[in-house]
Formats: structure tokens, sequence, C-alpha cells
């Protein structure tokens, strides 16, 4: 019956734009048009083969639908259902997990991180002190020390030298691959500036595990998805033979297929860098390694702004300090800053994430209060990056994108 269904949905809909002929599934898929066309404009332009996006307004979901395809190839088309990488996005949900135990009182941000993972400190070298400085909050908001511009990405760059440092099978999972890093010095002072870091959030998922005594996952599933009602959200896995049933296939430029050696040592070939070549999401798990559809993501979002309708599993004194401005005072251009998991524009109140890996890409957002009009909540997941245009594509998509789905949806 399932599959009746699922086959009664890719016939009830296509669009015709640019010369495409575009599969749309989803609800209401006579409503919204307007959307549909902002929508498929922009993975038109980006040549994006599949996308989904999910709307929530006065506390109810008035949009969701997947656009294109969610294997090529094939021409099968992208359901709302099906799960996609969100890269950076699952920030989110690890910072959330982190505030979760914070809000039981088993965790302070003020702790510091190498009083809980003192084992992960280096014995048979003077490591950098300034790692006994560094706080849980610190990693939270990017001042842990590490910054990806100067000396790398490290949990991605370290997985074959941590293997064969501890004589361990490559790749390295993600504990060792930290204990390898932290025999290196920092970059910077912690909590006196905001870079970038992989490797704070990949040492929050390790301390969620610690300190809550499950497995980050079961954690992740239990106290914070479960209670919103998402039941689907699981941890990816990195090579595509392990890519789950109802999860979509990733697409990179045609011309940059099989230039990668992989970080498994299995392939004795270059692979597509999004199968191994580069995104080792199983070592990224708590940094970038959820999959998720657009529905289930901005759910989590509404959670964090307490929408009618929506459950929450964090409080309110506990969200107003995950948005809290940090420690370091660090602010962007634009006048955002990064608080513990979300990105937040205190003009407008205005707060989210964005995700971006090779062959997928994501944002998450609440757009604030537009006008003194309540804003809108808004999800979208694809299955490709732009990444030789990176810069202008985050842009378009965080601001452009949601510049006319506002204007759409307050006329």
């Amino acid at each position: 019956m399932k599959k009746i269904f699922l086959i009664l949905i890719i016939l009830s809909g296509f669009i015709n734009l640019h010369s495409q002929n575009l599969p749309v599934t989803g609800e209401n898929l006579d409503q919204n048009q307007n959307i549909d066309k902002i929508l498929i404009d922009f993975m038109v332009k980006w040549k994006i083969p599949g996308g989904q996006l999910a709307i929530i307004k006065d506390g109810q979901f008035i949009y969701n639908k997947a656009i294109g395809f969610a294997d090529k190839d094939s021409s099968f088309p992208i359901h709302t259902d099906n799960l996609m990488r969100i890269a950076s996005c699952s920030k989110i949900i690890t910072g959330m997990g982190i505030m979760k135990l914070v809000q039981d009182k088993k965790l302070k941000l003020t702790d510091k991180v190498f009083d809980i993972l003192k084992d992960y400190l280096p014995s048979d070298i003077q490591y950098d002190n300034r790692l006994n400085d560094i706080t849980v909050q610190m990693l939270l908001e990017h001042s842990g020390g590490w910054d990806a511009s100067v000396s790398g990405d490290k949990v991605f760059i370290n997985v074959w030298k941590a293997a064969d440092f501890y004589n361990i099978p490559r790749p390295a999972n993600t504990e060792f691959t930290i204990k390898y890093i932290l025999r290196d010095r920092l970059d910077f002072n912690p909590g006196t500036k905001y870079a970038y870091s992989n490797t704070g959030y990949s040492l929050l998922g390790e301390i969620i595990t610690r300190v809550s005594g499950e497995p980050y996952e079961k954690f992740i599933k239990e106290q914070i998805l479960a209670p919103l009602a998402i039941y689907d959200m699981r941890l990816g896995r990195s090579l595509f033979r392990d890519r789950f049933e109802d999860e979509v296939i990733y697409y990179d430029y045609e011309d940059s297929y099989s230039e990668l050696w992989s970080f498994d040592p299995s392939f004795n070939k270059p692979v597509n860098a999004v199968y191994g070549g580069v995104n080792n999401i199983d070592v990224s798990y708590s940094s970038g390694g959820w999959l998720s559809n657009a529905k289930d993501l901005a759910t989590i979002i509404a959670s964090l702004n307490f929408e009618p309708n929506f459950k929450y599993v964090l409080d309110k004194e506990t969200v107003d300090l995950m948005k809290s401005p940090p420690i370091s005072g660090a602010t962007f251009p634009s006048g955002e800053y990064y608080a513990k998991g979300i990105v937040i524009n205190p003009g407008s109140m205005a707060f989210d994430h964005q995700g971006a890996l090779i062959g997928t890409s994501s944002i998450a957002r609440y757009n604030g209060n537009i006008h003194n009009k309540n804003g809108i909540i808004w999800s979208a997941v694809f299955n490709f990056l732009p990444i030789r245009n990176l810069a202008e594509y985050v842009t378009d998509q965080k601001i452009s994108l949601s510049d006319k789905l506002n204007a759409e949806l307050n006329k």
C-alpha cells in the first residue's frame, strides 16, 4: 500500500520551467505554487538535482514539498520524507544536546573540557597548556583555539595520520583522531576570538557521550528528537555502500568524479569526493553527520522559537542561554553572532544555521520579526553543493531566497 501511495504522489505533479520537467511531491500540491517557482528558480540557477522545502507560519506547516530528483540518473523523484545529509546544521542538534545536559544540571557551560575528557590528553609529551583553559561554552561558540584557516580542518585531514600513529586500522575513529589533534598546539588563546571549528563540535559529541553515559546518537534521539515527535532522523554514513534505503543520492560536479583518494583504504583507486573522498561524516558525526528531511529540521527550529502547536524540549531559560552572545564578543560584519549552535541576529532576533559538504547543502532558519509581522520558520535541504561558487551560493540561500519567501508570505 505504501508503494502504491508513493507512486500516486510521483504522478501527482510535474512542473515545466526553463525547459525542465521537475517532479513535485508533498502536501497540497495545488497550493503555494508561487513558492514552488521560487524554489525551482533557485535550484535551476544552481543546477541542483533535488531539494526539499518546509515552511512554518503562525504555528503550522503551510508548505512541505520536494522538487526534483533523489536519483537523477534513474529519474526517481525526491520525496518529503527522504533523508539527506544536513552537514553543519547538525551543530544545532549537538548544541541542543549540550544545553539539555545543562538544563538537567549534569553539565555547566563553564566546565573545563579536559576535566571531562582528561584521558584524551597526551601523556607522553608536554601538550599545549592552553588546552586546560577550554570550556564547554568555548566549544559551542567556536572559540576553543582551533582555526581551520590556519591549520586546516583537523578532523578530516588527520584520520590516516591518527590511525598510523596509534597503530590502528585506517581511518581512525573520532576518539583517536581527536587525541592525535591534541598533540598539536592551538592556533589562538581559547575564548579570545571566533574561528569556525569542526574539532570543537566533534569534542562536544564525545562530551555528550561521557556525561550522559549513553552513546551520542541514542541520547540525541531519546532526549532531543523523540520529545519533538521526530523519529526518522539518524546519523549518516560516509560510503555509498552504507547509505540508507530512504536516503537520496548526493552529487558533485560531473567533472569532479573520481578525483580523490579515499580516506577508506579498502578503495584502491580514486573515488567520488561525495562518497569517501572527503566527507568522513562517521568521524565528524556531531559536527556534520546527521540525516534529516526539511520538515523535521524546521520542527527543531520551531521548538527553539516556542512556536504555537509545536513541542519543545528546552525551557525558555535554557533557550535564552543558548542564544546569548559569545564570551569572545565576536560578531560578524552583518552584526550577527555565533551563539551556541545557532547564529543570532540581535536586531530582528532571527536565528539560523547553514550546512555545506560536497554533495549536500542545508539551511534551517527563523526569519525574525520583519516589519512588525511574525516571521516564518523554514528549512531547505539539497543534494548538491555549488562549492566552486560557495560564498555567493550561501549568501543567495540565506539572504535572497529568504527575502523572496518572506515577501511572498507577507503579501
